[in-house]
C-alpha cells in the first residue's frame, strides 16, 4: 500500500493537473478537503486512489515499486512548491539528491491520467443511473 503522510499538499494543488481540476473549489484546493482531511475519503474518486489506479491503469507499465516511487516524487514536488528553502525542504522530506534530480521527470503522463478520469466519470454516471430489474 502507498504510504501517505496526509500532508494534504496533493489536495491543495488540484489545479496543477488537468484530471483533478473538477475537484477545484476555485482556489486550487480540493472542494472536499476539510481540516486537512478528505471529507469523502471512503467514496473519493478513482484518481485519488493510488493503489486502485495502479491495478487498473499502470501495472502493465510499471512495477508497483516504480509506481509508488513516481507518486512519491510527485508528492515531494508538491511539497517543494510550498516555497521552502531547498535545504529546509531536504531536511523535512528526507529526500535524496538523486530523488531531487528526478522531480522534473519520470511521472505518469497526462494522457493516462485523463483516461483514469474518463473511466471514473463513467463509473459515477453508471452508479447514478437507476438499474432496471
Amino acid at each position: 500500500m502507498f504510504y501517505c503522510d496526509q500532508c494534504g499538499e496533493c489536495c491543495r494543488h488540484v489545479q496543477k493537473a488537468e484530471p483533478y481540476r473538477d475537484l477545484d473549489r476555485g482556489d486550487g484546493v480540493c472542494k472536499y478537503l476539510q481540516d486537512n482531511k478528505c471529507s469523502i475519503y471512503a467514496n473519493r474518486p478513482l484518481i485519488c486512489r493510488v493503489d486502485e489506479c495502479y491495478e487498473r491503469f499502470f501495472k502493465e507499465q510499471y512495477t508497483k515499486e516504480q509506481y509508488y516511487h513516481y507518486n512519491h516524487l510527485s508528492c515531494l514536488k508538491l511539497k517543494l512548491v510550498q516555497g521552502l528553502p531547498i535545504n529546509e525542504f531536504i531536511e523535512q522530506t528526507k529526500i535524496t539528491f538523486a530523488e531531487l534530480d528526478e522531480l522534473a521527470s519520470n511521472v505518469p503522463d497526462s494522457n493516462t491520467l485523463k483516461q483514469i478520469v474518463k473511466e471514473d466519470e463513467a463509473q459515477a454516471k453508471k452508479s447514478k443511473t437507476p438499474s432496471s430489474t
